[in-house]
C-alpha cells in the first residue's frame, strides 16, 4: 500500500515580511514566496488582515498540495501564548479554507526559534536583530525579557543602535561644530546636513524603522576602527543584553546560551558581547531561512 503523502506549511510572519515555505515529507521546499506583514495582533484590524495574507497563501500552494494532507506550523510576530482566541480564530479559519489540513500548531516567534535553536532542549536563546529578546526554558520554568516592541523595548538592538547614533547626531549638531564619524554616516546615510533635516525626515516618516536598523551595521564597524562615540554605543549596547542573559542564567539556571540575530553576525560585537557575558557555554548561531524551517517542520507533527 503507497504510503500517505503529506505537505508541511511553514509560516514565518513577522512586521517587516511574511515568508511561506512549503515542504514535501522529506523536509524538501518546494515553495517559497513572500507576502506582506502581519500586524501586531492588539491592533485594530490585525486579525483580518492577517486572514486576508492566509487567503493569499492557500490560493498560491492550491495546485501544489491538491492530493496531500497538510500539516501548518506558524511563527508570528506580536503574538503571544495568551492570545489563545487569536489562536483558536487562525485555527478554525484555515479549516475552513482547505479541507485537508491535519494539524495546526501557531506559536510566538520568540518561542519557534528558541526550539529551533536547540531542538526545545534547556537553553537561553538571545536575538538581536531589528528588535531584541532573551527567552530561556527550563522544563517548566521560562522567563522572557524585552521584545516588546521599539516604543518600549528593543533595548540593545540594531533599531537601538541606530537610534542612539541619530540622537547622538543631533546633539552633537546642537553643541558641537566639529565633525565626527558619526555625525558624517548620518548625513551621507540619510542625505542630510542639519538637525531640521533630519527631524523633517523622521517625523514625515521617510526614515523607517527598517532605515535606522540599517545604521547599526556601520556604528558596529566603526566601533571596530576605534571610534570612541561609537564604541560607546556598542558597548551600552551589549551591557544591555548581557545584563538580561545575566538575570536570565541566575532565574532558570545556568544553561547553554545561544545568540541569534544579524547583529550578532559582526565578529567585532560577538567577541565583545562573550567577552562580557563571561558564560562558557555560549554559541553563535549562524544558519540561513532553509536551516530554520526544516527544524520548525517537526512543530506541525502532532
Amino acid at each position: 500500500m503507497e504510503k500517505e503523502r503529506f505537505n508541511v506549511i511553514c509560516l514565518d510572519a513577522g512586521q517587516t515580511s511574511t515568508k511561506l515555505f512549503l515542504l514535501n515529507e522529506q523536509k524538501e521546499i518546494i515553495l517559497s514566496r513572500g507576502f506582506s506583514p502581519i500586524l501586531h495582533f492588539a491592533k485594530k484590524n490585525a486579525l483580518s488582515h492577517f486572514k486576508t495574507i492566509l487567503k493569499q497563501i492557500f490560493q498560491k500552494i492550491r495546485q501544489m498540495s491538491k492530493q496531500s494532507d497538510l500539516y501548518i506550523v506558524m511563527s508570528l510576530s506580536g503574538f503571544y501564548t495568551e492570545d489563545q482566541e487569536v489562536k483558536k480564530q487562525i485555527i478554525e479559519y484555515v479549516k475552513q479554507i482547505n479541507n485537508r489540513i491535519k494539524n495546526v500548531e501557531v506559536f510566538p516567534d520568540t518561542y519557534a526559534h528558541w526550539y529551533v535553536a536547540n531542538r526545545g532542549a534547556p537553553s537561553i536563546l538571545v536575538i538581536n536583530g531589528g528588535g531584541s529578546v532573551v527567552f530561556g526554558k527550563n522544563g517548566n520554568d521560562e522567563i522572557k525579557i524585552d521584545g516588546w516592541g521599539h516604543a518600549l523595548g528593543d533595548e540593545g538592538s540594531s533599531f537601538w543602535i541606530g537610534l542612539q547614533a541619530i540622537k547622538l547626531y543631533l546633539y552633537d549638531k546642537a553643541t558641537n561644530r566639529t565633525n565626527t564619524e558619526i555625525r558624517d554616516k548620518i548625513e551621507t546615510t540619510f542625505s542630510i546636513s542639519s538637525e531640521y533635516e533630519m527631524l523633517t525626515r523622521y517625523y514625515s516618516g521617510k526614515v523607517t524603522d527598517q532605515h535606522i536598523s540599517n545604521i547599526a551595521k556601520e556604528i558596529i564597524q566603526l566601533a571596530y576602527r576605534g571610534d570612541k562615540e561609537a564604541k560607546e554605543i556598542v558597548n551600552q549596547s551589549i551591557q544591555l543584553l548581557t545584563n538580561n542573559v545575566s538575570k536570565a542564567l541566575k532565574t532558570i539556571g545556568k544553561l547553554p546560551v545561544f545568540l541569534s540575530g544579524g547583529v550578532f553576525q559582526s565578529d567585532y560585537y560577538y567577541e565583545q558581547f562573550v567577552r562580557i557575558l563571561d558564560h562558557k557555554d555560549t554559541r553563535r548561531l549562524i544558519y540561513d531561512e532553509e536551516h530554520f524551517v526544516k527544524k520548525l517542520f517537526d512543530l506541525a507533527l502532532p
